[in-house]
């Protein structure tokens, strides 16, 4: 019913089973903290936005100044 080398092979498949989990899991790890430095990167490599506004001479929106002389934003 029970003998050494059935048992022994059992426990045999039985590591190697917990190190093949191990071994995923650690992967995995490791692959969320590259998908989060990444995403990290991201986000500091955006652009600020600018408030656009009205130009009361031209009409048009802009975030600084237009090109014309006599704009009130220059």
């Amino acid at each position: 019913m029970f003998s050494l080398p059935k048992l022994l092979t059992l426990a045999l498949i039985i590591v190697a089973v917990l190190a093949a989990f191990r071994l995923i899991g650690s992967v995995n790890r490791v692959r969320a903290e590259n998908r989060r430095r990444t995403s990290a990167e991201e986000d500091t490599r955006q652009l600020e936005s600018e408030d656009l506004e009205k130009c009361t001479v031209c009409g048009i929106f802009v975030a600084r100044a237009c090109d014309r002389s006599d704009c009130p934003r220059r």
